[in-house]
């Protein structure tokens, strides 16, 4: 079974590697192919610097090009994925997006927060909200697709 790790990079001081290695660890070695944005190329490393450089240059046109193939990749990830763990951490846009297109694309999502936004009790099974890694990740084996 294939899964997508969706939460917040950008503002988190770790880039929102800490959480993905743990749990993608955790799912890999149970035997599940884990679709995760902090190990991506494109979001990491040497790209992540050139990104900073066109920020801080104002090249919005190249840094735009740039999160466009980031977003793409992202959300092809999301679809080819038979389900969604959402981290809930520091605002994040791109979270929401790729929440979004799981539900459009009727993926299962299973969000970790401390706290989950009321809203978001209209649009997603209010029995996958957890707040403990161990109980999200005892009910995602329990998924069949």
């Amino acid at each position: 079974m294939k899964v997508y790790l969706a939460g917040p990079m950008d503002l988190c001081p770790d880039r929102g590697r800490g959480w993905r290695e743990d749990v993608a660890a955790r799912l890999r070695a149970d035997g599940y192919h884990v679709f995760s944005p902090a190990e991506n190329p494109l979001e990491c490393g040497p790209a992540r610097e050139r990104r900073a450089e066109l920020k801080a240059a104002g090249d919005w046109d190249k840094f735009s090009e740039e999160m466009r193939a980031i977003r793409h990749m992202d959300l092809a990830q999301v679809a080819m994925s038979d389900l969604v763990i959402a981290h809930l951490g520091p605002p994040a846009c791109g979270t929401w997006w790729e929440l979004a297109h799981a539900k459009r694309l009727c993926k299962p999502v299973f969000i970790h927060a401390e706290q989950v936004n009321d809203w978001l009790y209209a649009e997603l099974p209010w029995h996958r909200f957890y707040k403990d890694w161990d109980a999200l990740l005892a009910a995602v084996s329990g998924v069949r697709v």
